[in-house]
């Protein structure tokens, strides 16, 4: 898992490090709200067309190839966006939205291939790493914001992170690769057997995918809505930026023991209870963000509870799909379709805050994303509880 894990630290970090500076990026380089949301809404809109594309090159240069490719890329992209101009910006995040597609659309072929006894436990190891970064990387900006830091100096603490993750993953990934199963003849550094067609038919034509598609968008909808504007909701209240820093820290944080535990509980007899209880906390964590402290500072807790446990959920249910040969092209469909629903939430939302000066019309969208998430879920975990 040390290569998974290495990649995992930077697939989040280099994105939730943004948020808490959108402020002082939107006065440094004079933009306006919508504009300063791309920084978050550019990389999903990549997650969702390079992710359609990550089956295809898969097949061509193998999983680790086409993995590694991406993880350069990101890193790259943290250097790019450190340049003091808005093109450079917006560039940066692409390369960024780009690599992590393809690394997003992988990570569940490569644990599902190499790890096939122990999948639930190690999307909820991978969710973790990935709520690590992110947690660290939303407290680390604010601070060092605070201190007089400027943008673009709190968003370049991240180059030599993403450099450092990118040579443990070119180290570490073909060994594991290797020895993931030594009875295994077609254990090899590549986890994924290149064929002589996709299986865009057999997976589109399956009624799960589209499902899944909807359920990963949904969820992905709220989270990165809730990453975009969090510390914005927290200092609506009157309180000072680091705070806001503080509450998405705690929101990308407490995902982490969400991730390591939810899709067993969800996998386990008492699923679909799990899922109804679930979505009735996220929702009271929506409504709380409306409130005054002290509920304030419990809405990021339950929030980030269940978003790690949604996510480490979402990706499962993907790793789960039946014919493991067509797991590229599931996890690329249900990832491309989802993050293409999830990248109308920062923006939209944002500017439906700006029309009502409130948050109270955001909460509302996004609590009834949340109940037809759940909905959506049970559906889901009825079905492949059925014998």
């Amino acid at each position: 898992m040390t290569a998974i894990v290495a990649a995992a630290l930077i697939m989040r970090s280099l994105i939730s490090a943004v948020p808490p500076a959108i402020g002082a990026i939107s006065s440094g380089l004079g933009l306006s709200s919508a504009t300063a949301a791309l920084t978050t809404t550019l990389p999903l809109i990549c997650f969702s067309i390079f992710g359609l594309l990550a089956p295809s090159l898969t097949h061509r240069w193998g999983a680790v190839p086409t993995m590694s490719a991406g993880l350069l890329l990101a890193a790259a992209g943290s250097a790019v966006r450190c340049l003091p101009t808005t093109a450079a910006l917006l560039a940066g995040t692409t390369l960024i939205g780009i690599g992590i597609a393809l690394a997003n659309v992988l990570v569940p072929v490569v644990i599902r291939r190499f790890r096939p006894h122990s999948v639930a436990a190690s999307m909820g190891w991978y969710s973790a790493s990935m709520g690590i970064g992110a947690a660290v990387a939303s407290l680390v900006t604010g601070p060092l914001l605070s201190r007089g830091f400027t943008w673009k100096v709190a968003l370049a603490v991240w180059i030599p992170v993403a450099v450092a993750a990118c040579l443990v993953w070119l180290w570490a990934a073909p060994r594991q690769c290797h020895m993931a199963d030594p009875n295994d003849q077609r254990a090899d550094i590549d986890p994924v057997p290149r064929v002589e067609h996709s299986g865009w038919h057999e997976v589109l034509s399956a009624p799960r995918t589209h499902v899944v598609a909807l359920f990963m968008g949904l969820q992905s909808l709220v989270f990165y809505t809730e990453l975009t504007w969090l510390p914005d909701q927290i200092t609506a209240h009157g309180l000072p930026v680091w705070a806001g820093s503080v509450g998405l820290a705690l929101f990308n944080g407490i995902g982490i023991v969400a991730a390591t535990i939810y899709p067993r509980l969800v996998s386990g007899r008492h699923g679909v209870a799990v899922l109804v209880l679930g979505s009735l906390a996220y929702a009271a964590g929506l409504a709380l963000t409306l409130t005054g402290a002290p509920g304030l500072w419990l809405a990021p807790c339950l929030l980030g509870f269940m978003q790690g446990g949604t996510f480490a959920t979402a990706l499962l249910l993907i790793a789960n799909t039946g014919d493991p040969s067509h797991l590229p092209e599931t996890s690329a469909y249900a990832q491309g379709i989802g993050y293409l629903i999830a990248a109308i939430g920062p923006v939209a939302l944002g500017a439906l805050h700006d029309a009502q000066g409130s948050w109270s019309g955001v909460v509302l969208v996004l609590v009834l994303a949340v109940a037809v998430v759940g909905t959506v879920g049970v559906g889901l975990v009825r079905h492949e509880q059925r014998p």
